[in-house]
């Protein structure tokens, strides 16, 4: 079978858009095959389906019209023929068109060639036969590659006429068989050169011969063979016939194919010296737009768009494969260490190539342009003494407005400060204030800070911990504490509490326990407490050895426990001439003890 690859027929004023190859998998975009395919191979979708042949996705294709060739300077239009040349593209102009003419193995994996031409190898009989059904008539008239001194006669096809084979006849069948086993054996950019000889033709018959780019599959040695070059030799003409019969004149030629095995990757020769990029060209990232087009390495690498290429960016952003990976300079990046930050999707960038070869791109950065918001704001108005602007601020910031800032104005307004902030959600900031720094961190959800060992902060003055006007808690230099509420304070504990001051101390036990020490403890006061309630299993008010003053004192007084009531003090006073109701309970015994005063006053006294 030989898969015939199209020649690519333009209107001229158009072209056929080529990007860089990737060294790595020897793939060259041709950006503008949907159109080739439309232009050329449209009128012929209905003969495709006919001969089976299915992989043809005109609906993906997109249609849009070929960018003039107008649009381009001088500079530039050089640049993308070179180019095309470099890959084997060959560029000719003849009256009213531009022929582009490239091979099967530069094209991308993504597209499939349509069959044009079937041949079969038959090694039954001693000589090698070829047998080709021509399906094309226009095509093999148009394109043909034979020379100039080849009879058009010898190879005018009607149309449609399916039915005409041609025989072609290999003068050594075993050499051809050598060739073709060793041939996966060889070098990657090795050729090898087989000699196919014509037998003698009848000139009325058709003479449809393989070229360039196509592939030939050999039955019995499942071997597919690429070929790069074809040449045509003319050997003469004889009369064949005999008595009897009408004699005709035959033509015969020979040959040469070169070629290799279809699977090895292939690089066309280049028949110059291969273009160089002196300068820098500037570009805008297509690719990655989406995971599903990202580095397939993990390299970071990405595609563009040179500013040169007029096609939208839009329909690059969804057609990625037209351009080779490129990588990133960075300003450092190592095995496990580095710097790195992706340019997004529509970004300027500048590439350069390793020593001018536009096969090897790199992306030196990316620079702004007049879409650019993002240095809005960043220059202060021009210096007064100097004339000359002055930058603000150096700002890194991503794509979803995670910033990190250094100010470096000294004015009142805009003190030098470093700020990071996420998404406008927490901002941390340190502002320099004449020699000291200013640290802020505020956020609108939650803060939290951990630590699987000692967690400490200090401050030479003061710490507050502050709820907007409902509350705090100081801790002043001078080692006091402050704790205000407009509402509640609650202190909580599941096992106990205890608050202690010098000689002094009140605790609280889980199970109820309340105790009381001091030298002086005093409960209400007069002409504020209304009432005082106390209860408890077990109530100890002061200690013989500590307290010597205890005074309760209330307009209510009631003091209930279940087992015992004790009050130690030297002096004890419970309730004074403003107590209406002095209540003492207890399901055990009462003791209070006093060894100087004791006074027990109220209207009524209650002791149980």
């Amino acid at each position: 079978m030989i898969v015939r690859h199209p020649l690519y027929l333009l209107k001229k004023g158009r072209h056929a858009r080529i990007f860089s190859a990737d060294p790595d998998n020897m793939n060259v975009g041709v950006n503008k095959l949907e159109d080739i395919i439309t232009t050329v191979l449209q009128p012929y979708r209905s003969q495709f389906s006919e001969y089976g042949v299915t992989n043809v996705a005109f609906e993906e294709l997109h249609q849009e019209p070929i960018p003039y060739l107008s649009q381009y300077n001088e500079d530039d239009l050089y640049f993308l023929l070179r180019i095309c040349e470099t890959y084997g593209v060959h560029f000719t102009q003849n009256g009213d068109t531009i022929l582009f003419r490239t091979c099967i193995a530069a094209l991308p994996e993504a597209y499939e060639i349509p069959i044009h031409t079937q041949a079969m190898f038959d090694y039954s009989s001693k000589d090698a036969s070829c047998i080709i059904e021509t399906r094309d008539a226009d095509y093999v008239n148009s394109y043909s590659n034979l020379p100039d001194d080849v009879p058009t006669s010898s190879y005018t096809i009607d149309k449609g006429l399916f039915e005409n084979y041609i025989q072609l006849h290999y003068s050594n069948t075993e050499e051809v068989r050598q060739f073709l086993t060793t041939l996966g054996r060889q070098l990657e950019y090795d050729q090898h050169k087989i000699h196919i000889h014509n037998e003698k033709y009848l000139n009325n018959k058709p003479l449809v011969g393989a070229r360039a780019g196509d592939v030939v599959t050999i039955s019995g040695l499942d071997q597919q063979i690429f070929i790069h070059e074809v040449s045509w030799e003319f050997i003469g003409t004889e009369t064949v016939g005999s008595e009897g019969v009408v004699q005709t004149r035959a033509e015969e030629y020979r040959i040469d194919l070169f070629g290799r095995e279809a699977t090895v990757p292939y690089v066309p020769i280049c028949n110059h010296k291969k273009i160089k990029s002196t300068g820098f060209q500037k570009a805008i990232v297509i690719s990655p737009a989406a995971k599903a087009n990202a580095d397939p390495n993990d390299l970071g690498r990405i595609k563009i768009r040179f500013l040169w290429d007029k096609v939208p960016d839009k329909r690059l952003i969804h057609m990625p494969e037209f351009s080779c990976w490129v990588r990133l300079v960075m300003p450092f990046a190592g095995k496990n260490h580095g710097f790195y930050v992706m340019p997004e999707v529509g970004d300027e960038v500048i590439i350069a190539f390793e020593n001018g070869d536009i096969d090897r791109p790199v992306c030196l950065g990316s620079v702004y342009n007049i879409d650019s918001s993002f240095l809005t704001g960043a220059l202060t108005q021009m210096q007064p003494n100097t004339g000359v602007a002055q930058m603000e601020t150096a700002t890194l910031k991503t794509p979803n407005n995670l910033v990190l800032e250094f100010w470096e104005a000294e004015s009142e307004e805009n003190k030098q400060r470093i700020v990071l902030c996420a998404n406008q959600k927490i901002t941390l900031e340190m502002n320099v204030n004449g020699g000291q720094v200013d640290y802020n961190l505020n956020s609108k959800g939650n803060i939290s800070v951990n630590a699987s060992g000692n967690l400490t902060e200090n401050s030479d003055s003061q710490v507050m911990i502050k709820k907007g006007d409902q509350g705090k808690i100081i801790i002043g230099g001078a080692g006091e504490i402050d704790a205000k509420s407009v509402s509640t304070v609650n202190i909580d504990s599941s096992e106990k509490i205890t608050l202690t001051c010098g000689e002094g101390s009140l605790s609280i036990d889980k199970s109820g326990n309340v105790n009381i020490k001091g030298t002086s403890i005093s409960i209400g006061e007069t002409g504020h407490a209304n009432s005082i309630d106390v209860k408890g299993t077990a109530i100890n008010i002061g200690d013989a050895a500590q307290s010597k003053s205890i005074n309760v004192k209330g307009q209510t007084i009631k003091i209930n426990d279940a087992n015992n009531i004790e009050v130690n003090g030297t002096t004890i006073t419970i309730g004074n001439d403003k107590t209406t109701s002095l209540a003492l309970n207890s399901g055990g015994k009462i003791d209070v003890i006093a060894s100087s005063t004791a006074k027990i006053e109220g209207k009524p006294i209650k002791l149980n």
